[in-house]
């Protein structure tokens, strides 16, 4: 079944990139088919595993074709980009705030027109004045000039709206609210407490700390320095504050050891940190980034728990194809899942690894337990880095060593004076006295390494795809040989 799994995410993989002709696809499903009956008569295993591999592959191909077609309808609102529209829909996800304005995904329902009104389909990226207020749900009626994504300054625009099936933008729009959507009152109800979260740590928590806790708490960073953020970038620790998988993987595995230490038996301390996780999510908004990143979190710890983290990786990598399966374009398009994705696969296989070449070294404040994690996960990752970003950062393992230990203590106690501060901002503000001072040795570590002249490897276009390509190749062949290794153990 695993194979199935990874057969069927590169089957994804293969169409988001390349247009699969109606013969190949008819050859894979005569393929699998021959390969099942040889398999089935001649009791061949390795055939069976072949027609499963070609299965999945046409599955794959399949799926991404089916989202496809579907996104090229008649009745979807793409068909009138390059035109000026009057649209009737509701506003789904959180908008999103910057200094000057606001961006809003719009669901559209109706194109209006002087004559009629016509039913469609799709999302709009919409531009809005800062100074109006919006919430998930609201009812909007948009006039403005529909057009195609372009990407810009090397930023890849296209594709970071096509992963939420978005082809359509309009800027400077006129806005009118018209009503609210009566589905929309749990998503609602969700986003004003993470939003209620969020004014508590900007008022209990000075800058750029709030922007730190506020991103690793709840992945909102937009009022955080633009050099901060740079900072992260260079010692690539921007997972940090990012909701994500390996975030999330922090916070269940902290909530475990807590309950361990309190004297929860192994399975009461498990079922804590799933419902710490469960919490957690819907705490934050549930949006289905922050869904993604539970389910990957949620899964290495699953196959952590087990003790066969090496046998145990069906979970993992079914988990990883079932999502794909339900959103195909998050294997192209986003970064963020690609990156989650990788790094909790290394969490599960690598950990074990690293901390048993790392034993010499000490286990006090958990330093060779982070290593071994940040170890782990970057090797899986460094690829994308590369090829994505165009730099290596030298001392990410280092930093990575030394902020790791703070961030769930800083997680936890900042969630809990933001929630307190909510209803007394005083009280809140005393709790949050020791995040402050986790949070602010956290930046000072990292900026102090991001301003080392030799922090950060930069690289040409074309210098990055050939070494992220070769370091790809290079974890991949590692990847194989761990695999068949942990295999062959398993079997003496």
């Amino acid at each position: 079944m695993s194979w199935l799994s990874l057969s069927f995410i590169a089957g994804v993989g293969v169409a988001s990139y390349w247009d699969m002709p109606a013969l190949l696809v008819f050859c894979l499903i005569a393929l699998s088919t021959f390969l099942f009956l040889w398999g089935w008569f001649k009791e061949k295993k390795r055939a069976f595993i072949a027609a499963f591999l070609c299965a999945g592959l046409f599955l794959g191909i399949l799926r991404f074709s089916l989202m496809n077609q579907s996104a090229r309808g008649q009745n979807m609102i793409q068909n009138w980009n390059g035109q000026k529209v009057i649209l009737a829909g509701v506003v789904r996800g959180e908008p999103q705030e910057r200094t000057d304005k606001t961006y809003l995904i719009f669901e559209a329902e109706k194109v209006i027109s002087s004559a009629q009104s016509t039913d469609v389909d799709g999302k709009v990226r919409v531009k809005a004045n800062r100074f109006l207020e919006f919430q998930i749900g609201d009812r909007l009626q948009i006039a403005g000039f529909l057009e195609n994504p372009k990407n810009f300054s090397g930023f890849d625009y296209e594709s970071y709206l096509a992963k939420d099936g978005i082809y359509s933008i309009m800027n400077d729009a006129e806005i009118e609210k018209i009503g609210v959507s009566k589905t929309s009152f749990v998503q609602r109800s969700l986003f004003a407490v993470k939003n209620k979260l969020i004014g508590s740590l900007q008022k209990s928590l000075p800058e750029p700390e709030s922007s730190f806790v506020s991103g690793i708490l709840l992945g909102a960073k937009q009022n955080m320095p633009q050099k901060l953020q740079e900072d992260f970038s260079n010692t690539s620790t921007t997972h940090l504050i990012a909701l994500s998988g390996f975030n999330i993987t922090i916070i269940a595995n902290f909530i475990q050891n807590t309950a361990r230490f309190l004297s929860f038996s192994a399975g009461g301390s498990f079922f804590a940190a799933i419902l710490g996780i469960t919490l957690f999510t819907v705490g934050t908004g549930a949006s289905a980034s922050v869904v993604r990143a539970a389910i990957m979190g949620a899964v290495s710890l699953i196959a952590l728990r087990s003790g066969r983290a090496y046998s145990n990786k069906f979970a993992l990598l079914f988990a990883g194809a079932l999502m794909i399966a339900i959103w195909p374009a998050l294997l192209r398009f986003d970064l963020g899942f690609q990156l989650s994705f990788l790094a909790t696969l290394g969490l599960v296989y690598f950990s074990d690894f690293f901390n048993q070449k790392l034993k010499r070294l000490t286990s006090f404040f958990a330093l060779r337990e982070n290593l071994a994690t940040t170890l782990a996960a970057q090797i899986f990752v460094l690829p994308l880095l590369i090829i994505n970003f165009q730099k290596i950062s030298f001392v990410s393992p280092l930093v990575n060593v030394l902020v790791l230990p703070f961030i769930p203590w800083t997680m936890l106690t900042g969630f809990i004076g933001g929630a307190i501060g909510v209803v007394s901002p005083t009280l809140g503000f005393v709790i949050n006295l020791p995040t402050w001072l986790m949070a602010s040795v956290t930046i000072h570590i990292i900026s102090f390494f991001a301003s080392w002249s030799l922090a950060v490897w930069n690289m040409s276009f074309g210098t990055s795809q050939i070494l992220g390509s070769v370091v790809l190749f290079a974890v991949i062949l590692i990847f194989i040989w761990r695999t068949s290794h942990s295999a062959s153990s398993t079997k003496e």
